[in-house]
């Protein structure tokens, strides 16, 4: 089945981040599901998908301008320690 709007799409990913694994849906044992062409994705990540076949694997490198944007400094929060309670926190 061909991946276009309006279809349940379910796969699983790995985000990395020079070299280095980010995160992964495979930690949690379960591919993401989507409804796809409705702005659940980013849009890297709708292009890489779009007209994918089932079982397809592929490779896709989003730069900001088609994921969450440039880094901008100015929307930097900082959060005292406190608020964290008794969670472990490393750099």
């Amino acid at each position: 089945m061909k991946v276009e709007e309006n279809r349940v799409v379910r796969f699983h990913y790995t985000v990395s981040e020079g070299g280095r694994e980010v995160e992964s849906s495979r930690s949690v044992g379960e591919p993401l599901a989507v409804l796809y062409g409705k702005g659940g994705l980013i849009p890297g990540v709708e292009k890489a998908l779009e007209g994918r076949e089932s079982g397809d694997k592929g490779q896709a490198e989003v730069g900001p301008e088609e994921g969450y944007g440039p880094y901008r400094p100015e929307l930097t929060q900082r959060v005292p320690k406190k608020h964290f309670k008794n969670m472990p926190l490393a750099v």
